[in-house]
């Protein structure tokens, strides 16, 4: 494909393609953004990198990331956009730097080998998308998003009002970053409101939890991911309501420990737990606590659970 811009291209697909509304289709057409997301990426192809593009469209960012000499894996649903990027990027999937998978990004499992997710992805996917990077176990280290600006906000949960499950999750995994702020007018056809480019860098603050005094890993079981989710997004399903209310119908909602549940919250309840999750704990709302206390609760709660 001769490069053009990102504008003389999605101007080219929409001669012969309407967007489609139901897929969030929205173009990008801004060469700076483009380049941006990139460049933030900081790929190299010297280091082997092999990137996953979600939604790639008829290619604007396609065309930038395989300007890195890395592989490219294309995940797309619209089937005209296959075949229009099976067009343009012929040569580079018959030397096999390019690879088109069909298929929803949420739904299929991801190749294994993937380094970085680089993407201007569909807003409504941007929450199922997030809760599948959440608990990600592949070898990914480093994420770009183009999100709305009022998701990106609530995953980087800088004010109280937008600290959630979300938020909480993510960052145990993932150090979340936010760079530029992009207006509609980047987009073809334009949104309505405004979008922000999101960094994701890998991180394992789980470690540095449980690894930090007075709480020991010697003392307390290692929580796995899901139970941390499963806990706090039951919490949050009621955060109005104190972490003492909600704590006590977590067997019944969940399921989980459902048979010995009573007599564990009773033991987490009145047992001196302070010097872990802090003065009147029970009494706090699920927005007061940070992710740390979520690690050690769910410790806790293991570890009571196990002695039934």
């Amino acid at each position: 494909m001769a490069r053009i811009t990102a504008r003389e291209n999605v101007l080219k697909y929409l001669e012969f393609h309407s967007p489609v509304k139901r897929l969030g289709q929205h173009f990008l057409i801004d060469n700076k953004v483009i380049k941006r997301s990139v460049e933030l990426a900081e790929i190299s192809s010297e280091d082997e990198s092999k990137i996953l593009e979600i939604g790639p469209g008829p290619g604007v960012l396609t065309q930038e990331l395989l300007q890195t000499g890395s592989n490219v894996v294309a995940i797309e649903i619209d089937r005209n956009a296959i075949n229009y990027l099976n067009t343009i990027f012929s040569d580079k999937i018959e030397s096999g730097k390019l690879k088109i998978i069909e298929g929803d990004a949420i739904n299929i499992e991801w190749p294994k080998d993937i380094t970085h997710i680089v993407s201007n992805i569909p807003y409504q996917i941007s929450s199922p998308l997030l809760k599948k990077i959440e608990s990600d176990k592949n070898s990914i280290t480093k994420i770009i998003l183009l999100l709305q600006d009022e998701f990106a906000l609530r995953l980087l949960g800088e004010k109280s009002s937008n600290i959630g499950t979300l938020s909480l999750l993510t960052s145990l995994n993932w150090a979340v970053k936010k760079d530029i702020k992009i207006s509609p007018n980047s987009f073809l056809p334009p949104p309505k409101i405004n979008s922000r480019i999101v960094i994701l860098e890998k991180t394992d603050k789980l470690k540095q939890i449980l690894e930090k005094p007075p709480f020991s890993t010697e003392t307390f079981p290692v929580p796995p991911f899901e139970m941390i989710s499963k806990i706090c997004r039951h919490c949050f399903n009621n955060r109005r309501k104190k972490i003492r209310n909600t704590l006590q119908k977590l067997g019944k909602v969940t399921n989980l420990f459902a048979e010995v549940w009573d007599k564990t919250y009773s033991e987490l309840a009145n047992g001196d737990f302070q010097k872990y999750l802090g003065e009147r704990w029970l009494d706090k709302r699920p927005e007061e606590f940070e992710i740390r206390e979520w690690v050690i609760l769910s410790s806790i709660i293991i570890k009571l659970s196990n002695n039934k």
